[in-house]
Formats: structure tokens, C-alpha cells, sequence
């Protein structure tokens, strides 16, 4: 994967490679004695890497109730918070949220893209809280969801 830094740096590497390439940058202090800001590490590229590799490694690193969250969404259809919020067994979105939260950070870091995700929050017809898994891993992951 290649990544032009915000601050015009090239580089290629893997997205882990990159990762933490971004985080050592950002501990590293420049010449006036300041560490790097973070918003001038972050690829300009905003598509995630999501070679079969990655979407191995990170299906592998999901906890159950998450995994149960993205089986929900495997059919590709907008599913309600509400309708979500009862096949997971939660008692309120707050803990759908949490699940999302973390199937994020998940995604970001296996891709080294500060920017990706695996599930977009949208609103229907009556403005209701919906999710959907984003087009272009629907069909990798429905590789590994059973």
C-alpha cells in the first residue's frame, strides 16, 4: 500500500507498517523541539487495504458479539437500530454503539487507515437510526460469516 503523508512525505509499506510508522512519527519530536500533529500523518488516501489477509486477520480479532453485530448486517440491507438492538440481545443503543465502536478501531487498525470503516450509520425514511455494512467488504466478509 502506498500513502502520501498530508505533509507531502511519500511512503509504501503494509498497512501495519504504516500504522506504526504513523505512530512512531507522532512521538518523534521536529527540529523547534514539537512533536509531529496527528492531522499531517494521516494518508491522504482514504480507501481501505482490504486484501483477503486483512479481512482474515480482522474477522479474527472480533468478539463474538460483535461478529454476531456484522452477521446481522450480512444480507447488505439497512437494518434499524432498534431491530439490531433486539437480535443482538441489548438493552439499549448505547451498547450497540459500543460494539460499533470497537469493530472501528478494529478496521483501522488492520487497514492503517485512520478514515475506514466496515459499517455505515444512515438514516431512512422516517429518520430512523439504520446500519449497513459498507459495499466494499460486504462481499469479502461474506467469505467468513456464516
Amino acid at each position: 500500500m502506498k500513502a502520501e503523508l498530508a505533509n507531502g512525505i511519500i511512503v509504501e509499506g503494509t498497512p501495519e507498517e504504516l500504522a506504526t510508522l504513523i505512530r512512531e512519527l507522532a512521538k518523534t519530536p521536529t527540529e523547534n523541539g514539537r512533536s509531529f500533529e496527528r492531522s499531517s500523518l494521516d494518508p491522504v488516501t482514504t480507501q481501505a487495504d482490504w486484501r483477503g489477509v486483512n479481512a482474515r486477520a480482522l474477522w479474527n480479532t472480533l468478539s463474538s458479539d460483535q461478529r454476531k453485530l456484522l452477521v446481522s448486517l450480512k444480507g447488505g440491507n439497512r437494518v434499524q437500530l432498534n431491530d439490531l438492538r433486539i437480535a443482538l440481545g441489548k438493552e439499549d443503543g448505547i451498547d450497540v454503539a459500543g460494539l460499533l465502536a470497537g469493530i472501528t478501531r478494529h478496521v483501522r487498525r488492520e487497514t492503517g487507515n485512520s478514515e475506514a470503516k466496515l459499517v455505515e450509520t444512515l438514516r431512512d425514511e422516517h429518520n430512523n437510526k439504520c446500519y449497513q455494512l459498507a459495499p466494499e467488504i460486504l462481499e469479502l466478509l461474506r467469505e467468513f460469516i456464516s
